[in-house]
């Protein structure tokens, strides 16, 4: 046999394997797309995360399988099954495979407040070797998500915020710059902690009478950013009436920051007979007061103590009566 016949054998044996991996790659790659699909017919949670996970343990290297981790990352959460091991030697494929994609960016939002060291690990690369700006602003915003409640990591936290906002300032997110999302965030890191005494807050109430917290100091103050279209607030309402009525003697005072337009604030308060005070913030989750706080959850609590210094934070019903008694109990 020639030289030639062995090169030509050769090349023929290499293209067919590559043909073979191609094709392999796109009925995987249509395989994703149609299980995906298939789900918001049956909704069967558990079967969709099963069916995901094992094309992404066999074909991890096509596109479609980043759709696939961005789903498991997004509902799997929800299903008993969702224990695919995104460990360091996973990451490190979607590494080698997907790092140059631009699509990278929705696996790195579905992983946002994700505190596993592998799924650190990886944000932070990706934060940091990524070609697309975009993608790489969204992996360090998921990062920083995941070490907001890391005590241990308070300075690393408040330095992926301080980058975002002076590298990546035009990112939407949620109809916002993300670097302004961020400075709430970085704002809150820094003012909020607890042992920090909390800032100033002026505003005005629905009926656009101003007042401060400060006009509070000297009682402590439970400060519950509240709207009543969402459920875990308007459940709240039942505690808080009673609250208020069993410490109307007391140095007390509950203040909220309502995130409703002003006639749904006011049936609110008419149906539910709630007569504590709240600033009207705009009539949206985005207004001043929530945007300066950093606020991203609706309820948010703090408890404040006499002198104005944050003792507690998001605590609700049994807890919350906790709080505010036992610092009651500490100016007696």
């Amino acid at each position: 046999m020639t030289v030639m016949k062995v090169r030509m054998l050769i090349i023929n044996a290499v293209l067919a394997t590559f043909l073979a991996a191609s094709s392999g790659a796109r009925e995987a790659g249509k395989q994703i797309k149609q299980i995906i699909v298939e789900y918001s017919k049956t909704r069967k949670l558990n079967e969709t995360v099963q069916e995901l996970a094992k094309i992404l343990d066999e074909a991890i290297e096509v596109p479609e399988a980043l759709d696939a981790l961005t789903w498991v990352l997004r509902y799997g959460g929800r299903s008993p099954e969702s224990d695919f091991p995104m460990d360091a030697e996973f990451f490190a494929k979607i590494e080698k495979h997907h790092l140059k994609r631009e699509e990278l960016k929705d696996v790195c939002m579905a992983m946002m407040g994700h505190r596993e060291e592998a799924t650190r690990a990886f944000l932070k690369t990706v934060s940091e070797k990524s070609p697309h700006q975009d993608v790489r602003g969204f992996a360090l915003f998921a990062w920083a998500s995941g070490l907001e409640f890391d005590d241990d990591a308070a300075a690393e936290y408040e330095a992926a915020l301080d980058k975002l906002v002076k590298n990546h300032p035009k990112l939407p997110y949620r109809g916002q710059d993300l670097a302004k999302y961020a400075k709430g965030k970085l704002f809150a890191a820094r003012n909020l902690a607890i042992g920090k005494t909390a800032p100033d807050i002026v505003g005005k109430d629905v009926d656009g009478k101003e007042f401060k917290l400060s006009d509070y100091r000297g009682k402590v103050v439970v400060i519950d950013f509240w709207g009543d279209w969402c459920p875990p607030c308007r459940a709240m309402y039942p505690h808080e009436r009673s609250l208020v009525e069993r410490l109307k003697d007391k140095p007390f005072a509950l203040l909220g920051i309502n995130s409703d337009t002003k006639e749904r604030l006011r049936k609110a308060k008419k149906r539910e007979n709630i007569t504590w005070r709240s600033w009207w913030d705009g009539g949206s989750t985005q207004g001043p007061i929530a945007t300066k706080w950093g606020v991203s959850g609706w309820p948010t609590i703090y408890v404040l103590d006499h002198k104005g210094v944050v003792r507690f934070k998001n605590v609700r019903g049994k807890a919350m009566d906790e709080a505010v008694d036992t610092l009651l109990a500490k100016m007696e």
